[in-house]
């Protein structure tokens, strides 16, 4: 029995002799020549007035009404009339034949306002298929099916696709969109590295000998490999190497390499938003550990930037290995393409779909063993011999489905991420028992004063009774923990943070009984502020470990009343991005606006708990030399280039011993406080530069006094 569709008539089905698979419809479409193929972007525009036949027309200077028929107006009298018309704008996706061919059609109607996918099947000349997807406007798009007739061409304005859509009964619409693109949606990429740093850009498919056997063997680019997923990809440079930038020396410490980024995008804050810069670099303070480095919602146009860290654990090569030089290559090549996916909203292959825990755009199945760019080597069985053996260097069909069909709001650089569908309640999410997730607020009692930063500290504890084996980093990285919090007004959010690292995922043996803890802080992040008014908080999180999701406790948090004026006066500057994003990364040398608000808290809330964390925020830039983005010519740019193209680099801006003490000396004026509050928020290597700061420039008095009240409010 053959599959059915609909054919032309679309009221009745014809049955087609079988399904043609994916493998034969991959190999037909690349038989089919470049110039003739029929995938890619058509659109269709046009303009119509949204009046009635008859409009009310007032006359002066006698101010009798009157009534035009516009039905007998010719193009040249409409054009006269006070009445600006809508532009319709229509969008169809068609996906049949080229790389990878999904078999799909999707599109995008301005007006209702809805994007839907279809499934399609050929039928003769002509392509019939069922929506199953759809977003937006759903309740004014009725229709259940489409039909495509496509008008082909050697030459590409002459292409042209006919959609047929059909609802109930006789209801049917019919749109003629004219060919766009051979590619699905733009996007620009731009690359820069630091000097002594060699980045790769593309490999030779063939060089390392543990490959499949039906690999072609060719020069492949990162520019290629999202090509190949449906992208026309710019670059200011074309196939050039930009030069290095100079005067980055030592290892970037995060707020380093955030105010970098931030440079970068406002250099090229007027350029279109489908733009991603990734920049390569030595050493992240962090160590060998840390791979790369993903910074979301950079700048008023929220972009995506992305570091890649090449005196690291990518730069190894396991001991044996055939062909060394080649492994590193592929590792390194590997992680741009893996990092850069994720500025697509691209989850892990192993984080798609958990009950409880967060669901795709469409219901897809977790998958490990994936050979993808959005998988770990390392992961799968067999490690990575089994991973690159069978690996074609691309994106799986459901991860193609989504960057060539979901919706742009989905899958535009900076925009929410579309991994979150979500509800606060405790599912039986947890699997097993053999790991139990605790949390609890650093703040004393579990209450905050109104503006105070509030950190969330997890404990993963091992209580199956025998050792276990989990990720070394399982709980440092938002990516594997999600943290829900429901504010006073009952919204749910998903707390996501301003930065996403890809760090060596090795497993570590947990003891019976044994912990693991991390602590993240919970205020703020790309999406806005999550705890910000007075009243009642709840929170929970959940952690993904080898496909088991484990819940936590819940705690409720409770913020305070402003205690004065100034702090209620205050409140409208300081709920802000630039804040958020200067007490997150302990400090910026490019967020002026946001160290000013700062400033002000420490000025006139002094003995706040907030004044704490905003006077350690202004210190910490001053404390060491600090490595700054600039360029000769400050005026903003329209298109976006490499910074080498702009002429940028590094500067070394001296510490400035002297203000870091005075702004330290203010946030450690009450030790206790500072402990009770700064102290327990902060990691022990941070803690430890920060005492180091104080015995090179304060008495051991002071010193001794701060360690003490350190020592006795420490949860680390």
């Amino acid at each position: 029995m053959g599959k059915k569709v609909l054919d032309s008539s679309i009221g009745e089905v014809a049955e087609l002799e079988r399904e043609i698979t994916p493998e034969e419809i991959g190999q037909q479409a690349q038989l089919i020549p470049f110039w003739y193929r029929n995938s890619g972007l058509y659109v269709k525009k046009s303009r119509f007035f949204p009046v009635f036949p008859k409009i009310p027309i007032k006359m002066k200077p006698s101010g009798v009404q009157t009534a035009i028929d516009l039905d007998v107006l010719n193009e040249e009298e409409r054009a006269s009339l006070p009445i600006l018309p809508f532009l319709t704008y229509e969008e169809l996706r068609l996906d049949i034949d080229g790389q990878f061919p999904l078999m799909m059609a999707s599109g995008y109607l301005r007006f209702p306002g809805v994007h839907y996918v279809a499934k399609l099947s050929k039928s003769g000349n002509d392509y019939l298929g069922k929506i199953w997807y759809r977003h937006g406007n759903v309740a004014s798009f009725t229709y259940k099916y489409i039909k495509i007739e496509l008008t082909n061409s050697i030459f590409p304005k002459n292409k042209k696709a006919k959609v047929t859509f059909y609802g109930n009964g006789d209801t049917k619409k019919v749109s003629t969109y004219n060919f766009s693109s051979s590619q699905f949606r733009k996007v620009d990429f731009e690359f820069d590295y630091e000097e002594g740093v060699k980045p790769v850009l593309s490999i030779d498919t063939h060089a390392h000998p543990i490959r499949p056997a039906s690999l072609v063997k060719e020069k492949l680019t990162l520019e290629k490999v999202y090509q190949r997923a449906g992208f026309t990809v710019t670059r200011s440079a074309g196939d050039e190497v930009p030069s290095a930038l100079k005067g980055a020396n030592g290892t970037w410490s995060n707020m380093e390499m955030h105010d970098a980024m931030q440079a970068y995008w406002s250099k090229f804050s007027a350029a279109p938003k489908w733009a991603l810069w990734t920049f390569f670099a030595k050493q992240h303070d962090i160590g060998p550990n840390l791979g790369g480095i993903m910074f979301d919602d950079i700048g008023p146009n929220h972009r995506q930037g992305t570091a890649i860290f090449y005196d690291s654990f990518i730069n190894n090569a396991p001991v044996g290995d055939a062909n060394p030089a080649a492994f590193v290559k592929r590792s390194k090549f590997w992680t741009a393409a893996h990092e850069m996916g994720h500025a697509f909203n691209l989850a892990h292959s192993w984080q798609k779909n958990y009950p409880g825990f967060g669901f795709s755009w469409i219901p897809l199945t977790n998958d490990p063993e994936d050979r993808s760019f959005m998988n770990y080597p390392g992961r799968v069985s067999g490690g990575e011999n089994a991973f690159y053996s069978d690996f074609d260097f691309r994106f799986t069909d459901n991860e193609l489905l989504f960057m060539r069909h979901a919706p742009n709001d989905f899958v535009e650089m900076g925009n929410s991420d579309w991994f979150e569908n979500h509800a606060f309640e405790q599912e039986a999410s947890i699997t097993d028992n053999r790991l139990a997730l605790e949390i609890n607020v650093l703040q004393e009692g579990q209450v905050a004063e109104y503006l105070e930063p509030v950190y969330l500290e997890l404990t993963l504890r091992n209580t199956s009774g025998a050792p276990i084996a989990v990720s070394k980093r399982l709980i440092d990285n938002l990516k594997n923990v999600m943290v829900l919090i429901q504010g006073p007004n009952g919204k749910v959010s998903k707390v996501r943070s301003f930065v996403e690292y890809l760090l060596e995922d090795k497993d570590v043996v947990l003891l019976p009984d044994e912990i693991m803890t991390h602590k993240h802080f919970i205020s703020a992040g790309p999406d806005g502020w999550y705890i910000k008014d007075s009243g009642s908080y709840k929170i929970s999180a959940m952690v993904e470990n080898k496909e088991q999701v484990y819940s936590s406790n819940q705690v409720e948090l409770e913020v305070l009343l402003p205690k004065t004026t100034e702090a209620q006066l205050l409140a409208n500057q300081y709920f802000t991005e630039e804040v958020a994003r200067v007490l997150f990364f302990n400090g910026s040398r490019v967020l002026t606006t946001g160290n000013k608000v700062l400033q002000k808290v420490v000025d006139n809330l002094p003995e706040s708990n907030v004044s704490v964390y905003a006077a350690m925020a202004l210190a910490m830039p001053y404390m060491k030399d600090y490595k700054m983005m600039n360029f000769e010519e400050s005026a903003p740019q329209a298109a976006v280039k490499s910074a080498s193209e702009e002429k940028g680099g590094f500067k070394t801006i001296k510490a400035d011993e002297k203000k870091a003490k005075a702004l330290i000396d203010i946030a450690t004026a009450r030790t206790e406080q500072f402990a009770k509050t700064y102290g327990i928020a902060s990691n022990n290597a941070h803690l430890s530069e920060l005492l180091g700061f104080i015995k090179e420039n304060d008495s051991a008095t002071k010193l001794n006094k701060i360690e003490k009240d350190l020592n006795k409010y420490s949860r680390n």
